[in-house]
Order: structure tokens, then sequence, then C-alpha cells
């Protein structure tokens, strides 16, 4: 709490969020935060980009949040290239093993685990893909 107002300060990797009821709370902590790790890029207002996505703050007390870009450097980054049309993005016989196939050189490990932790992003429960506009 901070002159009677909660402030609340968030991390995730190298990316934060800040945020009080006086714009001013908000210029002191920022000034001690640069004083422990150097310059920040700093955003304010309504429009972010955060990890990708696009996140807007509407005035009807909605976010949008757009993940275009994401999805086009997943798509981009697969190194086949991707044919055919599907119904979901996720079907039952992903989630089964072939314990008999040999396994990823390290190249394709590391690969097919980046591009999984990015489609994973853009999932939600297994059976949703999250709305984009």
């Amino acid at each position: 709490m901070i002159n009677g107002k909660q402030c609340t300060i968030t991390w995730y990797v190298d990316n934060n969020k800040l945020s009080h009821v006086d714009s001013k709370v908000v210029d002191e902590v920022l000034k001690m935060v640069k004083g422990h790790f150097g310059e920040l890029v700093i955003s304010r207002g309504k429009e972010h980009d955060l990890l990708g996505m696009k996140i807007k703050i509407c005035d009807d007390r909605k976010v949008d949040i757009l993940m275009i870009d994401q999805i086009q450097e997943a798509i981009d980054m697969f190194p086949e290239p991707l044919e055919g049309k599907v119904s979901s993005p996720v079907a039952k016989h992903l989630w089964k093993t072939n314990d008999g196939c040999r396994e990823l050189d390290k190249e394709r490990s590391d690969l097919f685990h980046s591009t999984t932790e990015n489609y994973s992003l853009l999932v939600n429960d297994q059976d949703q893909i999250w709305s984009l506009q």
C-alpha cells in the first residue's frame, strides 16, 4: 500500500506491470526500479505489446487481445510446409505417444518444444482456440 492505495507490481521473465491510482506514485516506483535494473522500455496508456500479444483496454471495460503476430511467428518457425485444413487445433491423436518411433535430433527437438510452447499459448482447454480478430 502506498498513500493508502494498492500498488501492484508483477513480473514475468523480463516483462513487468506496475499500477497505482496515482501516476506520481508510478513515477517514483519506476525511478526505484530503474535504479536497480537500469533503463526500461515503458508503455503507458490503453495499448500495450506483451509477449507477442497486442493488448488494448477498451472504454466499455473490455480488453482486446490480438495474437496474430505470435501465430505468424509460430507458423514461420515450422520447418515443413503446413498443408490441409482442420476443424480444431487439437485432436485426440495428438495426445497419444508412439513408443516405437525414433527420437528427434537436438535441433528438431528444440524446434518442436519451442513451436509447441508457442502453440500452447494459443490453445485454451485443449479444444478451444482463443478468439482472434
